[in-house]
């Protein structure tokens, strides 16, 4: 198991990191824990969580898929509403 997360659904304030493209903050962050028995008890801790009235989304980091974005079924997370958002 990876000790790789993903943190989704900030306020775009939370992050000073911005998207290269876009020059506006990106509203997610990667966090590298120190074990998967940390990322565990991160994201039973804090997803779903509220964050200035928005749900965090914690979960296992995803490996980048080859090609990157754009490319045909490639990169992006689902929104719940099985929507793609590109990242």
């Amino acid at each position: 198991m990876s000790n790789r997360l993903y943190v989704g659904n900030l306020p775009f304030h939370v992050t000073e990191e911005l998207n290269r493209e876009t020059n506006r903050p990106r509203g997610f962050a990667f966090v590298d824990m120190e074990s998967a028995s940390a990322a565990q008890k991160a994201i039973a801790d804090l997803d779903g969580k509220d964050l200035e009235g928005r749900p965090l989304r914690v979960r296992i980091a995803e490996d980048r898929k080859p090609g990157g974005r754009g490319s045909a079924g490639g990169g992006g997370f689902r929104d719940d509403r099985g929507g793609r958002r590109g990242y």
